[in-house]
């Protein structure tokens, strides 16, 4: 899961500004939630604020979820499905709800953990053991909860370490334009680092990192060699990706995949002279999606490679509504068309 801290951070100074004008309509909360967003928007750390604003723990984290779900609100992302909605339950499971003696709580957060394996979605547990172990503190089951929350605490550590260099990959992907010459082996390269990271912190995140790193140097670069990996087609991949993204948990990381999964299906089926079928999966995608962090993906350069891809082959047009994204007044995109793909290198 993305942090909420995070996810503020990297919103775009436009994005930050209709988040700010929904926090500031609840005027209940309002005072201390756009404080908290403020100060994480000049990076400024939790325990940093805490300490500003004289909060404690549990206060600051329901502040912290108004501004959560503002993030989501804007962004229209809605937790329809008893999966979904868990992860809420679990929220005020920990950090708020009504006072209950610690065997009321213990039955409760049990519960929960197990309703988390049943969706297969326990790697969003950590808070919710840590709660756990905290309660069971000098009793028999403190070793079966430090356990399991050193076990899941470290699964979400090291996914954040594969969101990071996810991350670095697409930067190397939108800096194709100014590294041209060593593109390929640095692209490689970096997918090399994310293969490995997932090998030896296997999980449904993990590989969904790398399946759609994968499917990005497929599609966007060429490097159909990387499909031999597990001898399957590109319609394969693009299934067994979809079945990953299907399984995360709720919330912004898999928000983001499947932002990125849609403009990859869209340049695949553009590049298979499919346009009409391009369009109607971009018709499902808004313009708020394209535009949002994405994990650093370049949605602007993708959108100017399939433009000079239209231009070049007189393909038929995509709408505007795609196209319009790109920084078409800025002289270097203009004067320096990107080329993908060309060598392709060994990944083994």
């Amino acid at each position: 899961m993305q942090e909420v801290d995070k996810i503020v951070q990297s919103l775009s100074v436009a994005h930050a500004d209709c988040v700010k004008s929904l926090l500031a309509e609840d005027h209940a909360y309002s005072d201390i939630s756009l404080e908290i967003f403020k100060a994480y928007r000049a990076n400024c750390t939790a325990d940093e604020i805490r300490e500003e604003l004289g909060l404690n723990l549990k206060a600051f984290k329901v502040f912290e979820r108004i501004i959560y779900r503002n993030l989501l609100s804007f962004y229209q992302i809605e937790d329809k499905s008893v999966k979904d909605i868990l992860l809420t339950t679990v929220f005020y499971a920990v950090y708020g709800g009504a006072a209950k003696n610690q065997k009321e709580k213990s039955e409760e957060l049990e519960g929960l953990f197990h309703q988390l394996k049943q969706h297969k979605i326990e790697q969003v547990s950590p808070c919710l053991l840590e709660e756990l172990l905290s309660i069971h503190k000098s009793t028999p089951l403190e070793a079966v909860y430090k356990h399991l929350h050193t076990k899941y605490k470290n699964q979400e550590k090291n996914n954040h370490r594969i969101f990071s260099q996810f991350e670095k990959l697409n930067q190397i992907l939108a800096n194709n334009h100014k590294t041209k010459s060593n593109f390929e082996k640095t692209i490689i390269r970096q997918y090399k680092v994310i293969r490995v990271l997932a090998e030896e912190n296997s999980n449904p995140t993990s590989q969904a990192i790398l399946e759609i790193s994968k499917l990005m140097l497929v599609v966007i670069c060429s490097q159909t060699q990387l499909l031999l990996e597990k001898s399957e087609s590109i319609d394969g991949l693009f299934g067994r990706l979809r079945q990953l993204i299907e399984k995360q948990p709720f919330g912004f990381s898999k928000f983001y995949l499947e932002n990125i999964y849609a403009q990859l299906e869209i340049i695949y089926l553009y590049k298979e002279d499919k346009a009409k079928q391009a369009s109607e999966v971009l018709s499902s995608v808004n313009q708020t999606q394209l535009e949002a962090f994405n994990f650093n993906f370049p949605s602007k350069l993708i959108a100017k490679q399939i433009k000079e891809s239209r231009q070049e082959e007189s393909k038929p047009l995509l709408p505007s509504k795609y196209l319009e994204i790109l920084p078409l007044g800025r002289r270097d995109f203009q004067n320096d068309p990107l080329h993908f793909g060309g060598i392709r290198l060994s990944c083994s």
